[in-house]
């Protein structure tokens, strides 16, 4: 500790000393409770008559009017927050250990606490039965253990592990009373500070003190029914952010670019982002580069955009985020892969994925289903990341295996508008788990963050700055920003951030928890037309419902108070086999071990089944016929819980023997949790007919990407020149807004063909040499037609230009400095190293070589010595390619290129060398005109804009597509 702060713990201590001695000699102030702050003590008086109860949302209206039934209780609202329905003042004759608990007998009530005053204040402050406690530096694992120990305390949330702040609550306190308990661990030399964790109206984020320019803009967070909109189809946020704002959750993202220097996304920013194609990591990585970059940065600042009086406000306005760029420059699959590696080792939560593939079915990706997979299962410390995915633009419904949205390792999302309608673009299906908000045709777009257009970056974004974006649409002045980002793309981060401040309330919640968080808080929006089954209160089009970020903050809060139960997860599988219907519990258990100390175990997490509901009809269960159990009741077998439904099995038994006869019967199958808490049904008859078997997870992501008036062409040729017969390898790619309709080359020879991935054969007579033009074109179903051009030249037997020998193969070297003949590729930051090319080049042929070191350095030597410094503290691995040109004596220019990787290891942090340089040899060639990948089965690119867009890559078999959903 410094002097600066022992001197001001001397004094606080002292000064507490001092008034602990006054308010013991004073007569009136026997009772009264201290409340310690500033190094000051303030009385606090305890009400005698009043009592805060906390209630399950769902249940609020029920625990208000059984209260009131008694004629010793009344239920008042809290002054200053007279709308919260779930918690409330009851005025009581007396507050003692017998009327709380029969205030908490009431059905749906979770907690009934003393309410306070401030001395000469008439204003209440809320018990929360929490204590804010900071310890003592210094203290290790077993003097903290042994601190919570001597105050019967247990930890409910660390706020800050660097500093040892916690939620503490303790333990079995009959009176209650937390305040006592504070008092006195303020006055224990292991604390810093320690005062009761006290609920206050103390600046509550309400929307009339949202400064953000542009919030009224925002009608997904507080829709009023700007802009023709329906008033409350929002995520009704503003009641969660009294709670969280998402602080100490980090945020991930794939897309092409995030301006990580923007003014409204700068201070949310990890200061480390990533590369995706090149593997580059560093500060300004995330940062456009191509033109048309830009959808990542509108994404990013629905998500966390900040509380700074600029622009808008994200979902998540105190979160933190990170980013991989690269969607719009071809990633490989593995490329794509390597961002989920990135963010598991930047300590990712939650990750926004608003792109995904066209044409392309989930088990063809392996390795990015596999990425996926593998950060859901050792993510967050084994908690598992929360990965969200769009589930795209084209209004149609999805299979399971349809897209990486519906992999049950991510969370699916639709959209629905400002009316709380499904948006027409938005993909849905079973697979998909919840809705949220974006604009739809006719309705407001949303608002967002955009390219700054003065950062010197060649994308300008969304809005142009006179006024109207890429399509002409009007926008707002500010060119920063854009009003009319839309699509599943602005969907995603919406609940993207709304999972964000449900993890900040209760970080040790799993993914599945967290899935099933966001599902059950939902809402029904369009009862009438979504459709939502009885049992299983799902709806083809509209999943589980719209998000509802206070309700689900509210449930994240619950799970942090009951032990960390959230509800059953529903039953996985369901048969009927020789009259028994059997079923298999979907719990999901995740073994936690947050510390490195081997002798402590790991901590169980999930919501395990510890009883399943089996109720019986004689009908099909309808609108008008079904039951759904209430969560905390038992219900017993015989009970006729709705006419002509019985209950008739309660217990830890999977299964059941039906009764006999040809008639047939319907089941409907509910799982509880440890706290009574029930899942999703499933309904089943007894014919083995299942509904509500869920078929994985989520859905694949959508967004929008700049206009363009014609497709974007690109292509790769190999080889550009040879000997007749000469065969040539093409391969064409395009960006278009809207749907491509036809494909074409035209090799200039009299052939053409309509595969973008072809070989074809060129020939000219003996002695003649020809060039030959080779166009690829792309044509829209709008009719807009872009094409590329590539010159080919053609030696006939005899003509007057020499072949290049097919045989030169380039290939990249990397040595030790002075070790002749050495292979490395891997080593210690500063790690030095000579490159060299291998081959059979001539010096006298060479035209010219270019190097890309990997680290932002190059060089246009055949050999180059480079020192690779890597100041990161995570390992790097890095592209090294070298492009060599040689000229032929008749003047023919052949290009050859090589790529390899070589990984850079960060300097040990005791300052002792580390010359493990490992051997390798990892070469990588290719000749002509294309770079060699490693052998990937082709680039991912993105794009849309104010309507489905498309990115369509080529391959020998046929066409895939990659996609970002806009609307």
């Amino acid at each position: 500790m410094n002097h600066s702060a022992y001197r001001n713990l001397v004094f606080r201590r002292v000064t507490a000393w001092l008034v602990g001695a006054l308010v013991v000699s004073t007569a009136a102030a026997a009772d009264d409770p201290v409340f310690y702050s500033g190094g000051k003590a303030h009385r606090l008086n305890r009400s005698t008559t009043e009592l805060v109860v906390t209630t399950m949302p769902q249940f609020a209206r029920d625990a208000r009017v059984a209260i009131n039934a008694d004629p010793q209780c009344a239920v008042e609202p809290i002054p200053w927050a007279p709308d919260a329905e779930h918690m409330f003042i009851v005025r009581v004759p007396r507050s003692d250990v017998a009327m709380r608990a029969g205030v908490r007998a009431a059905r749906g009530v979770l907690s009934v606490r003393p309410v306070y005053r401030f001395q000469g204040r008439t204003a209440p402050v809320l018990s929360s039965g929490g204590i804010s406690v900071r310890l003592a530096p210094g203290l290790t694992q077993f003097q903290r253990d042994q601190f919570f120990r001597d105050f019967r305390v247990e930890s409910v949330r660390v706020i800050d592990p660097e500093n040892s702040v916690y939620i503490v609550k303790p333990v079995n306190d009959p009176d209650a009373d937390e305040v006592r308990t504070a008092a006195a661990m303020y006055l224990d030399d292991r604390t810093l500070l320690a005062h009761p964790d006290f609920i206050a109206a103390v600046a509550p984020k309400q929307a009339g003190q949202i400064d953000d320019e542009f919030f009224g803009l925002q009608w997904h967070l507080q829709n009023t029914g700007q802009s023709l909109g329906t008033p409350g189809a929002d995520i009704n946020v503003l009641d969660a952010w009294q709670s969280t704002f998402g602080e100490d959750v980090r945020l991930g993202i794939f897309d092409d670019c995030v301006d990580v220097q923007h003014e409204d996304l700068a201070g949310n920013y990890t200061a480390f982002g990533h590369d995706a194609v090149s593997g580059r990591e560093g500060p300004l990585e995330p940062n456009p580069v191509g033109a048309f970059d830009a959808h990542g940065n509108a994404v990013m600042g629905l998500a966390v955009a900040d509380i700074n009086a600029l622009g808008g406000r994200g979902v998540a306005p105190g979160a933190r985020f990170t980013a991989s760029r690269g969607l719009n420059d071809f990633p490989t699959f593995g490329q794509a892969a390597s961002v989920y590696t990135f963010a598991r080792q930047r300590d990712v939560d939650v990750h926004i994925n608003s792109w995904g593939f066209v044409g392309l079915q989930n088990s063809q990706v392996d390795i990015i289903v596999d990425a996926i997979a593998t950060s859901n299962e050792t993510g967050r410390n084994n908690r598992g990341m929360v990965i969200v995915f769009a589930s795209g633009n084209n209004g149609e419904q999805l299979d399971f295996d349809d897209d990486l949205a519906t992999l049950p390792t991510v969370i699916g999302v639709g959209a629905t508008n400002a009316d709380d309608i499904l948006a027409g673009y938005s993909n849905y299906g079973d697979d998909i788990d919840v809705m949220a908000p974006s604009g739809d045709a006719f309705l407001p777009g949303m608002f967002t963050t955009d390219v700054s257009d003065d950062a010197g970056f060649a994308s300008t974004g969304y809005n142009q700055g006179d006024g109207t974006d890429l399509s002409g649409v009007p926008d707002v002045s500010n060119f920063k920003y854009t009003q009319n980002f839309s699509g599943t793309s602005a969907a995603c981060p919406v609940a993207a951030g709304v999972a964000a401040l449900v993890l900040s309330r209760n970080q040790d919640l799993t993914f599945e928890q967290a899935r099933t968080i966001l599902a059950q808080t939902a809402v029904k929006v369009n009862p009438s037309g979504a459709g939502y089954h009885p049992i299983t209160e799902r709806s083809l089009e509209y999943a589980y419902g719209r998000i509802d970020a206070a309700a689900a903050v509210v449930a994240a809060g619950q799970s942090a108070d009951n032990g960390g139960f959230t509800w059953a997860e529903p039953v996985r599988e369901a048969r009927v086999s020789n009259n028994v219907l059997t079923w298999t519990v979907g719990d999901v258990i995740r073994m936690v071990d947050d510390d490195d100390n081997v002798d402590t175990p790991a901590v169980e997490r999930g919501d395990s089944t510890f009883r399943t509901l089996l109720v019986e009809s004689g009908m099909p269960f309808t609108a008008t016929h079904f039951f759904r159990p209430i969560d905390g009741i038992n219900y017993t077998i015989g009970q006729e819980v709705f006419s002509g439904i019985t209950v008739v099995q309660n217990n830890q038994n999977t299964n059941f023997n039906l009764p006999g006869g040809s008639q047939l019967r319907y089941y409907a199958i509910f799982p509880a949790n440890n706290v009574g808490r029930y899942a999703f049904g499933v309904a089943v008859d007894s014919a083995g007919n299942v509904i509500g078997i869920p078929g994985g997870g989520t859905d694949a992501g959508g967004g929008v990407v700049p206009t363009f008036d014609r497709p974007l062409v690109t292509i790769e040729v190999t080889p550009l020149s040879g000997v007749s017969p000469l065969q040539v390898r093409f391969h064409g790619n395009a960006l278009s807004p809207v749907t491509v309709d036809t494909t074409q080359w035209d090799f200039d020879d009299g052939q053409v063909s309509a595969i973008p991935q072809v070989v074809h054969l060129y020939e000219v007579a003996p002695g003649e040499t020809r060039r030959f033009f080779p166009s690829f074109t792309v044509t829209d179903e709008a009719g807009n037609s872009g094409s590329r051009t590539v010159a080919i030249d053609v030696q006939g037997a005899g003509g007057n230009i020499d072949a290049p020998d097919s045989a030169a193969q380039i290939a990249i070297n990397i040595s030790l400095p002075g070790s002749i003949g050495s292979s490395v590729d891997r080593g210690t930051s500063p790690f030095s190293v000579e490159f060299g090319v291998t081959g059979e080049l001539a010096s006298e042929d060479i035209e010219s070589v270019l190097w890309d070191l990997g680290d932002g350095a190059s060089a246009d030597t055949i050999s180059v010595p480079h020192t690779y410094i890597n100041d990161t503290g995570v390992t790097q691995t890095l592209p090294v390619s070298v492009q060599v040109v040689t000229q032929s004596s008749t003047g023919l220019l052949n290009t050859q290129t090589a790529t390899r990787f070589i990984t850079v290891d960060p300097a040990p942090t005791d300052g002792t060398p580390d010359n493990d340089n490992g051997n390798g040899n990892g070469n990588g060639n290719s000749n002509g005109n294309g770079n060699d990948n490693g052998g990937s089965d082709g680039p991912l690119v993105n794009s849309c804009a104010n309507g489905m867009a498309f990115a369509l890559m080529s391959s020998f078999v046929g066409l895939t597509l990659l996609r970002r959903f806009c609307s």
